[in-house]
């Protein structure tokens, strides 16, 4: 029933509308009519949705379904009654509207068609202005964990209009799914939704996430976010994008778009270990470890980044630390000193018995290479005395008590006084091995008390018998003093 007086649809006709459940029929009746022209029925609108918004909360359950009945009929009464943005927000957005059903004309219910609320949205009495300011306003209020059906609006209003909305976390997550999307045959991107309804020229379509990704107008931007968006790793991790091929999977496209120079590879690269190094929950730092594994760093690419590899394997999550240890193996004789020996006490420092016992294989292949470095590596080798593994502790020990003869007595000092860190059934061990001659003194064939060293008292087992230095030479050309 139309008013006779204002010629606009009254209330009492949209509250019979409503009341009628079914939203195709509010659909059909407003479609026509601009919003300027629906003003007087925007307070009782709200008044009707904080109406059935109490019967949702009454406890009857005969009041719950006459209430929940009617959402969406008031829904799209609400979208197209509203004069700004805003106002649309609103009623895309408030909290008794965002998971509901459609009632069916014959009985029972089916799920909402978001193409059926961009219709709705896309009137022809709004404008570009309009349809901008939603798109952006519904990006920044997605939320931080995705909202794909808002989400599918959102990014058709900001098609249609030519918004450039901001890459809030909640739009990243939906961007992040549609592409995940684009392999299965049947799905159809908004662009081409357009077309096939005659509102839009044709567009190509997609059918792997690598060509969709090609043709995004802002990757760079969205590519940057991936890194900074929680959750983001378990997309990289879908178990299914494998069997439609690599260039379905999300570490595999970024890759090959790298590979192609649509993406900057060595900022993929730095992107990808700042993730790692900040760490996540390990369901999220596995996406990210895939996507360094497809990288595939080559040695100038690791040795280039040697201080995020190092500072990865001392800090790095388990799985993240030993893929750094493994990045950097091809480059260990590249690798200055220094580098080397703070990675070799930054991962003997670890609990992970695998990365302290591959890390002692490198210590040793370093000290066959070049004994020299002797003085600065055997202190980062007894780091691991304090390991929580009986084996790394006695593989250090020995590799140390090997290389301790031809090092400084500064250094075979602080070696040996690391050594009370070293588990019970090892300290005696340690007695024998590290308690070496110094350089030029033979060794005894007799045990003789004059020939031995005194260990530091903190470091003598209990019940010991205290071992006597030897008497120093006078000091002299060539001769250096015992260790």
């Amino acid at each position: 029933m139309t008013d006779p007086e204002s010629g606009t649809i009254s209330w009492e006709e949209m509250r019979a509308l409503i009341a009628a459940r079914v939203p195709q029929g509010v659909i059909e009746r407003l479609s026509p009519v601009p919003a300027a022209e629906l003003g007087h029925l925007r307070a009782p609108l709200r008044r009707l949705r904080a109406e059935l918004s109490r019967e949702l909360s009454s406890g009857d359950t005969t009041r719950y379904s006459a209430a929940y009945d009617q959402l969406a009929a008031l829904q799209f009464a609400g979208i197209h009654s509203a004069a700004t943005a805003a106002q649309a927000l609103e009623w895309l957005t408030a909290r008794p509207l965002l998971d509901i059903t459609w009632p069916l004309p014959g009985g029972g219910s089916t799920n909402p068609d978001h193409h059926v609320l961009l219709t709705a949205l896309l009137s022809p009495h709004r404008d570009q202005a309009f349809h901008r300011e939603l798109a952006v306003r519904l990006a920044e209020w997605l939320p931080a964990r995705g909202r794909h059906d808002r989400w599918l609006i959102t990014h058709g209003l900001a098609v249609w209009s030519g918004a450039e909305v901001p890459v809030t976390d909640g739009y990243l997550i939906g961007w992040l799914r549609e592409g995940g999307s684009i392999r299965y045959p049947y799905h159809r991107e908004i662009g081409e939704w357009f077309a096939m309804r005659g509102l839009r020229e044709p567009v190509p379509h997609h059918d792997t996430l690598l060509s969709w990704l090609r043709a995004q107008p802002r990757l760079s931007e969205f590519v940057r976010r991936l890194f900074e968006v929680p959750d983001v790793g378990t997309e990289f991790t879908d178990p299914y994008a494998a069997r439609f091929g690599p260039d379905n999977e999300w570490p595999k496209a970024l890759t090959a778009l790298a590979g192609e120079g649509v993406l900057d590879r060595a900022e993929l690269i730095d992107l990808c270990l700042g993730k790692l190094l900040r760490g996540d929950r390990p369901g999220n730092l596995r996406g990210f470890l895939r996507l360094y594994a497809a990288l595939a760093l080559d040695p100038d690419e690791v040795l280039a980044r040697a201080g995020d590899h190092v500072r990865l394997a001392a800090d790095g999550a388990p799985t993240a630390a030993k893929a750094a240890q493994a990045a950097l193996v091809p480059v260990d004789d590249r690798l200055s000193a220094e580098v080397f020996t703070e990675l070799t006490a930054a991962v003997l420092a670890r609990p992970e018995k695998t990365l302290a016992t591959s890390q002692l294989s490198r210590a040793a292949a370093a000290l066959r290479r070049d004994p020299a470095t002797a003085d600065g590596l055997l202190p980062a080798v007894s780091v691991a005395f304090a390991h929580p593994a009986h084996a790394v502790q006695e593989r250090a020990l020995r590799l140390a008590a090997q290389h301790l003869p031809g090092v400084a007595p500064a250094t075979a000092e602080a070696v040996r006084s690391a050594a009370v860190a070293l588990g019970p059934a090892l300290r005696p061990e340690s007695h024998r091995l590290l308690a070496v001659q110094a350089p030029g003194v033979a060794k005894a064939t007799e045990p003789h008390a004059a020939e031995m060293l005194e260990w530091p008292a903190h470091l003598r087992s209990p019940g010991t018998t205290p071992v006597l230095r030897p008497q120093q030479p006078e000091a002299g050309p060539g001769r250096i003093s015992g260790a």
